[in-house]
């Protein structure tokens, strides 16, 4: 039997994990075919949900729980998650009762199936997407240009991995909604699947999605992408910069030599020299920087034992023999 471990952060969700319970414990005895596991993660709760979870945890043996020391974040909070999971395959979900774990199985069907990523996109009872608002769209569709997958629902935090994926895994900030989108950069298979999206009742809506999130957002993919391009190769960086630096103290320079010669301008009549003294010694301190950075990474990953490169090993080399 495939293990699949289930994911659910919680922050302040005191009455919503009985009836999320109810309804993962239906599912996992309708698809009785895998082996379930449960982790809660309570991101530092201030309501009464960290008592209900440690409850839950002693009246059922496939409910783990992990408390952090305070609110850290969704990604944080699933980070917490992947570090204990185990078996093949780990499915996150929400526990703000806003979608169905029915729909769990069909995810970890299509891991199964061979996909690397199986990412959710909400359609509500009404039969319609739940990112058909003109902000959604806007925004989904820019992160899929900027990321080159193209997702309907980035926001959709119903997602299977295959459990090696996420095992060591680490992201600042507020990075989980873009983890499909990192490991397609891996060249990973991502397949996407609709899953039911249920409003939440007046006394349980979040707070809307402003233009200030979505910038936000973006920033992040953009962090993201500088993260996966550039982290094994920090020179590249700071010798471009430290280029540029050179051409404009270079272009400062020659700008003033051409109007002491053309107009008559003496030099100390304008700031340009300046400038360019100034460009140059920003230059010459990104040089020296990137090679800094270029030891320590090499040191960084030399003391780990991580390689700059990811493959397949063959079934023999995984196994040891």
């Amino acid at each position: 039997m495939k293990k699949v471990t289930v994911v659910i952060p919680v922050f302040n969700e005191e009455f919503s994990i009985g009836p999320l319970w109810r309804k993962l414990s239906n599912m996992a005895n309708v698809a009785n075919h895998y082996c379930w596991r449960f982790v809660f993660v309570d991101d530092g709760s201030s309501d009464g949900s960290r008592a209900r979870l440690d409850r839950l945890a002693t009246l059922e043996d496939s409910v783990e729980v992990i408390c952090l020391k305070r609110n850290f974040g969704v990604t944080q909070a699933l980070q917490a998650g992947f570090d204990l999971a185990d078996g093949d395959y780990v499915v996150t979900i929400p526990s703000n009762l806003e979608y169905e774990p029915g729909d769990i199985p069909k995810i970890v069907a299509e891991l199964a199936g061979g996909a690397d990523i199986c990412v959710g996109s909400r359609i509500t009872s009404r039969k319609k997407k739940s990112t058909d608002q003109p902000v959604a769209k806007l925004v989904n569709r820019t992160i899929s240009a900027l990321s080159g997958l193209s997702l309907s629902d980035y926001e959709c935090m119903l997602r299977g991995y295959k459990l090696p994926l996420v095992m060591g895994l680490h992201l600042p900030g507020d990075l989980h909604r873009y983890l499909p989108a990192y490991f397609f950069w891996q060249g990973r298979q991502i397949v996407e699947v609709s899953v039911h999206g249920v409003p939440r009742s007046a006394g349980w809506k979040s707070k809307r999605r402003s233009v200030r999130y979505s910038i936000k957002a973006m920033l992040d993919l953009v962090l993201l992408r500088f993260f996966y391009r550039y982290s094994v190769r920090p020179f590249y960086v700071f010798g471009g910069l430290s280029l540029l630096c050179v051409l404009g103290g270079a272009s400062s320079i020659l700008t003033a030599i051409f109007w002491k010669s053309a107009d008559g301008i003496s030099l100390i009549e304008t700031p340009l020299p300046l400038l360019s003294a100034l460009c140059f010694l920003s230059a010459i301190l990104l040089f020296g920087l990137g090679i800094i950075a270029e030891f320590l990474l090499r040191i960084y990953r030399a003391q780990i034992g991580i390689e700059f490169y990811e493959a397949d090993l063959p079934i023999d080399l995984q196994r040891g023999d």
